[in-house]
């Protein structure tokens, strides 16, 4: 559970609720966290409790939210056949693979 990303479902000023691993929990937090930041379990808490930290996401040019903390691992093609074979270098099918 250490490490999981989830949702912030309410303003967490010092505890409120997150949505985590597909269940919802009550969470503390040292600082302030708004409703609907994505945030990350750093400690297991008594009485099923989380505890958690504001985790810094973006969202780049195609909507995607993207982990600040993140480093780029990879660069993968959806579509190797098309592009390869043609010969293409203006692949519009990459994905980025990233890990952190």
């Amino acid at each position: 559970m250490i490490g999981e990303v989830g949702e912030a479902i309410e303003d967490i000023d010092q505890t409120g609720r997150v949505f985590v691993h597909g269940e919802y929990w009550l969470a503390h937090s040292d600082r302030p966290i708004k409703a609907g930041s994505t945030v990350k379990v750093v400690k297991l808490l008594d009485g099923l409790k989380l505890e958690v930290v504001e985790e810094s996401v973006s969202t780049n040019d195609r909507g995607i939210k993207v982990n600040q903390n993140s480093r780029l691992s990879s660069l993968r093609c959806l579509n190797p056949k098309f592009c390869h074979t043609k010969g293409s270098t203006s692949c519009s099918d990459w994905v980025l693979i990233f890990s952190g």
